[in-house]
């Protein structure tokens, strides 16, 4: 009588879980995965070497989100900072002041490195210059910009 209690006692608990794991939508084999947040994201990447550069363009039916910016800049005196910025017909619609992160006094590299999330629309040009502190003067940079462009809902 025990035995038997036992083991209606473990198949319930069996088919509980069957139930409770079928419901809570996990699989075991593989699957297809999809951004349901983000369906139709394109990735984006640009670099520049060059201060004062117009980056990109964003192309009509798309809005570009900008994720990330890093770079350096080698340059003598105080460090600057760069400003990522986009414009358009209505002028300047972005304006996203990047302060430095790291200043390596040895070999006068200053770095930078910023987080966000920021969109431009269709249309408009995203620009990037650094400009500089008191009486610093520019070596050479690099700076990176990267994120995703969507379709424009």
């Amino acid at each position: 009588m025990k035995l038997r209690a036992i083991l209606a006692t473990l198949a319930f608990i069996a088919v509980s879980s069957i139930g409770a794991f079928a419901q809570s939508g996990k699989t075991t084999g593989p699957q297809t995965v999809r951004d349901t947040d983000r369906p139709t994201k394109q990735p984006f990447f640009v670099k520049t070497y060059t201060n004062f550069s117009e980056l990109v363009t964003v192309p009509a039916g798309k809005v570009l989100v900008i994720e990330s910016v890093s770079g350096y800049v080698n340059a003598t005196g105080l460090p600057g900072a760069f400003d990522l910025y986009a414009s358009g017909s209505d002028g300047v619609v972005m304006s996203q002041i990047v302060a430095p992160s790291f200043h390596n006094s040895a070999d006068t590299r200053t770095y930078y490195t910023h987080q966000g999330r920021y969109y431009i629309q269709a249309g408009n040009t995203l620009h990037v210059s650094w400009f500089a502190t008191g009486n610093s003067v520019l070596g050479n940079m690099y700076l990176a910009v990267s994120g995703y462009y969507v379709d424009e809902q």
